[in-house]
């Protein structure tokens, strides 16, 4: 499903003529102020990324500032993209050991699925995990 940042620019431009109405004059037109999307057609926007790329569009990536352009949304998609690929690497690579990636396997620093954020971490804490 790899697509180049001129596909992704075609598409949301052809996406958004359909959504608006009316041909989006430059990919760096912010699309709220210009009138081509509002609330609804910023969620179907959302819908369509996901569809047509792959992607989940999360909670903490709904910023204004991620959708505010076409150029914009380009760099979103391929952020996302690019972010997904990695983790679908090493899921493939997996032999099914039942272990975390190789970074948690060494047995140094902190325990598996301690990272900094986790529930994990929160327990492993000051104050010897809840003791």
């Amino acid at each position: 499903m790899p697509s180049s940042a001129a596909v992704i620019e075609r598409d949301l431009l052809q996406f958004l003529e359909t959504v608006a109405r009316e041909s989006v004059r430059g990919p760096d037109d912010d699309l709220f102020a210009g009138g081509y999307l509002n609330s609804l057609g910023a969620l179907e926007l959302v819908a369509f990324l996901e569809g047509q790329y792959g992607i989940a569009v999360e909670v903490e990536d709904l910023d204004l500032d991620n959708f505010r352009s076409v150029t914009r949304i380009v760099d979103f998609v391929l952020a996302k993209r690019s972010a997904r690929e990695p983790r679908e690497s090493r899921e493939q690579g997996d032999q099914g050991d039942g272990r975390d990636a190789p970074a948690h396997r060494s047995g140094a620093g902190a325990p598996a699925g301690a990272a900094a954020g986790s529930p994990g971490a929160a327990a492993a804490g000051p104050g010897g995990g809840g003791r």
